[in-house]
């Protein structure tokens, strides 16, 4: 009996002590300190297109600094969107620059660069989808929050796709 309490003991400190930690970081990646900062610009985006239904993009960037408002370098942190793919195909993340097509399922992990930045694209649908051009007209409309999370930094941004004034949704 004693051997089993030792085995459960031992289990107990062993899972205590690997939870919270990322024991798989790359390289000479680190989980933001605490204090530190994360912004993600823009901090706000709202896109009321009336055109017919089509897939749009817009670069945001992350930006990691410490409790100084010192940018840091090869910080890793998980970014997500409650709608994006695979949970829908309204809205994916692109790894880079909207100008590159490396698409990547969310949530994902990243990497600020040397100077504690991290550049990435989102593609959304947007527009009319039925009766376009009626007063019925029905848009894609959705809102959420980027989220980028480092240890126990966080930081977040509005994504809203409101289609135009007077258009509906079911």
């Amino acid at each position: 009996m004693k051997r089993f309490f030792l085995v459960i003991l031992f289990m107990i400190i062993f899972l205590a002590s690997s939870c919270g930690t990322e024991l798989d970081l790359p390289g000479d990646s680190i989980i933001a300190p605490p204090g530190s900062t994360i912004t993600i610009n823009p901090a706000e985006f709202t896109d009321t297109p009336d055109i017919p239904e089509t897939y749009l993009r817009k670069d945001y960037s992350v930006i990691v600094r410490d409790s100084n408002d010192i940018p840091i370098g090869r910080v890793r942190f998980q970014i997500s969107f409650p709608f994006a793919y695979p949970v829908t195909n309204y809205f994916r993340f692109i790894d880079g620059s909207c100008q590159s097509n490396k698409y990547v399922n969310g949530p994902y992990y990243a990497e600020t660069d040397d100077y504690g930045v991290y550049r990435f694209c989102v593609e959304y649908l947007a527009g009319c989808y039925q009766n376009c051009g009626t007063t019925g007209a029905l848009y894609h409309k959705y809102k959420g929050d980027i989220t980028v999370t480092s240890g126990t930094v966080f930081g977040s941004a509005t994504f809203e796709v409101a289609g135009p004034s007077g258009g509906t949704t079911p």
